[in-house]
Parts: C-alpha cells; sequence; structure tokens
C-alpha cells in the first residue's frame, strides 16, 4: 500500500484560535504519520493576525501554496466557506465552526457542495450546521485536544498575596467581557487582594474603523463597567500577540479561570485552563458542556436573539441565537471561589483529571481514522 498524501491548509502563522487549532492538529498528525502511513505537509494562509515569524510546528513539511502541486489524496482545510473552491484534496475536508444556533444558508450550501466532510468540533455545532442545512451524513464531530499539561501551577511571585482571575479572548462582544468585568465590579472591591488578568489579542480603540461584533476599546469598556473607579478592583490587560508557550504561563499564574462567552464552538482556552488545573467559571451552553462535568460554575443564561456579537449579520428570516450569562451568577461563582481556595483548588484538580485524556493526539488520531477509512 503507498504512502497518502495529507495536505492541511489553513491559518498556522497567527495567535487566533484557529490557528492553534490547526497547529495542534498538524503537530499531532506528523508524530501520527508512521502509523497511518502519511505523508503530512501543510501550506500556510494568510489570515487574521498573520505573522510571518510566527513559529509552527517542529518537523512539519511546511511548503508554498505555488509548491502543491497534484492534489493530495487528503485536503483537510479550515477555510471560509466562501473560500472552499482553493481546497487541495482528492478527499477534502473542511474544519468548521460556529457560536450560535443558526449560520447563513449559502455557508451550508458552499460547505454541502464544496466538501466531501464537514469536520466540528462539538455536536452544538453539529446541531447547528443540520439547523441550517448541511447534511448530517456529511458531518464528523472531532473534538479539539489540549497538549499534556505541566503540574498546575502556582500564582505568580509577584501577586503570592492577590487571588487572580484569568481570561483570554479576542475583544469581541461575544466573549462575554463586558459580563465579566460587570461581576467582578459586584463581587470585589479595592480592599479585596484580587486582580483580574486579561489576555486579549488588541485594541479596536487603536483601529481607525470596528467591527460590529468588536468592542469599542478596552478603555471605554472599564470605563463603562465601573473598573476605573478608585473603589473598584484592579484590573490588568495585555493586549499582545503571544506564542502558545506563554498561553500555558498565562494560565498557570492564575488561581481562577473565568469565559462567560455568549456561546463557543468548543471552547479551546477554556479547555487549556482545566487541563492546566485551574477551576473553570463560564455559561452553561455551547460547547464547553460537552466535556466540562455538571458544576455550580456552569452559570445560568438567557436564550436571545443576537444582534452584534456573531460575525455575520442577519436577517428577520434567519435568527442565530445566543446566550446571555446571569452576572449575578458569575459574581456569584467568582466570590465563593475566592473566599473558598482550598476547595476551588481541589476542583481545579479533579477538572484537570476529568480532561486529562483530551489531548490532541486523541483528537488527531479520531481525525485520522475517519479520513483514511
Amino acid at each position: 500500500m503507498r504512502t497518502k498524501t495529507l495536505l492541511y491548509q489553513g491559518l498556522l502563522r497567527s495567535p487566533a484560535s484557529w490557528a492553534r487549532v490547526g497547529r495542534g492538529y498538524v503537530a499531532a498528525c506528523v508524530r501520527l504519520a508512521a502509523e497511518f502511513d502519511l505523508d503530512v505537509r501543510a501550506t500556510h494562509v494568510r489570515g487574521f493576525g498573520y505573522d510571518a515569524e510566527f513559529p509552527t510546528p517542529a518537523g512539519l513539511n511546511l511548503i508554498e501554496p505555488h509548491d502543491i502541486g497534484d492534489a493530495p489524496d487528503i485536503g483537510l482545510g479550515f477555510l471560509h466557506p466562501p473560500l472552499l473552491q482553493r481546497l487541495h484534496g482528492a478527499t477534502r475536508a473542511n474544519l468548521f465552526v460556529w457560536e450560535g444556533t443558526r449560520f447563513p444558508a449559502q455557508w451550508a450550501k458552499q460547505l454541502s457542495q464544496g466538501v466531501d466532510f464537514v469536520i466540528v468540533p462539538s455536536q452544538f455545532v453539529a446541531a447547528a450546521a443540520i439547523h441550517s442545512g448541511v447534511p448530517q451524513s456529511q458531518l464528523l464531530v472531532v473534538p479539539y485536544g489540549h497538549d499534556q499539561p505541566a503540574a498546575p501551577g502556582s500564582v505568580a511571585a509577584a501577586d503570592s498575596e492577590a487571588f487572580t482571575l484569568a481570561t483570554i479572548g479576542a475583544p469581541h462582544w461575544r466573549k462575554g467581557h463586558a459580563e465579566l468585568l460587570r461581576a467582578y465590579r459586584q463581587a470585589f472591591t479595592a480592599a479585596d487582594p484580587v486582580v483580574l488578568r486579561i489576555k486579549t489579542t488588541y485594541d479596536p480603540a487603536a483601529r481607525r474603523r470596528t467591527q460590529h461584533f468588536e468592542l469599542p476599546g478596552w478603555e471605554r469598556l472599564l470605563r463603562d463597567e465601573g473598573l476605573r473607579d478608585p473603589a473598584a478592583p484592579r484590573v490588568d490587560i495585555t493586549a499582545a500577540v503571544v506564542e502558545d508557550a506563554a498561553i500555558n504561563s498565562f494560565l498557570d499564574a492564575a488561581d481562577l479561570y473565568v469565559a462567560p462567552s455568549w456561546g463557543e464552538a468548543f471552547g479551546l482556552a477554556i479547555l487549556d485552563a482545566a487541563a492546566r488545573g485551574l477551576p473553570v467559571v463560564t455559561t452553561a451552553w455551547s460547547g464547553p458542556v460537552e466535556f466540562l462535568p455538571e458544576s455550580p460554575d456552569l452559570v445560568p443564561f438567557e436564550l436571545a436573539a443576537d444582534p452584534r456579537g456573531s460575525y455575520q449579520p442577519w436577517s428577520a428570516t434567519e435568527p442565530n441565537e445566543i446566550a446571555r450569562p446571569d452576572v449575578a451568577a458569575i459574581a456569584t461563582r467568582m466570590r465563593w471561589h475566592f473566599e473558598n481556595r482550598e476547595a476551588s483548588r481541589a476542583i481545579g484538580a479533579d477538572l484537570q483529571l476529568h480532561v486529562r485524556d483530551r489531548t490532541w493526539h486523541q483528537a488527531a488520531r479520531e481525525l485520522l481514522m475517519a479520513l483514511c477509512r
């Protein structure tokens, strides 16, 4: 039997979450290449946050688009549906994510006609795809993974007395940053030894034009939610591009991860936090509930039409719903973890064990078994 070629086509050189997904998959596929008798290659695609110097996985055969040559046996992409005509492969599969209940019918048509398989990371996205018009027979549900974690970290020495809450997310309404800041202001004051650390990629206020799904700017949001009041607790925001290892360091310096998102296709940063031993407070809806155990830390929500949080404008005939988390419930859980440090750490340790086997190695194995079959 001859060796088959697998070509990954997607954003790799970027801090964006979908680029991290690509790096996670291709790195694991390279390690599994001999087992599946595959020649694994990748070609880079430019996109959000593209940086030609951003590191790619070791051992990856990265080729230029003009050097692809004959179509590979398996073309695996992470391309926007309108761009699927660019996907090369005898068998074509495309990774797809969505954070609400429905996406545009045109995208569903492009997916169903453009590829053999649509690979989604959760049953939540699968349901949205079926609802939007993608045939169930084309869908493969393969959850994402994490790198094998180190031992759970401890609070950074500079803030050894402060209880550190952390979140990672683009400056978009959908990530629930406004609800997080509002809850944080309700739960704590400047007298509490706490700090909320936000890791984000950029500040929309520094751009000449913002999109409908972007925050107006971090400083304005802090003012609007009362975090510039002298009586407010401390907030540190880092808006910068960082490599994957720095994200692990960021998580290891925290005591609690908080992500009250309006919806997640999977929740990669949430899985990363859990894998490094952090308890997680998040919305009890969408992708994360498929890998997190039932807990009071899954906060209630209200389903609502999404006027601005998604990445596609909507018409009245194609309603997309998202989950607006309960701010008071977020505040209650943050305060509980602050006041019950030992019990909080035990929850994090249990959560780490719960997600221990959800690695990129396992995710890539499931993916390759399906595609090679």
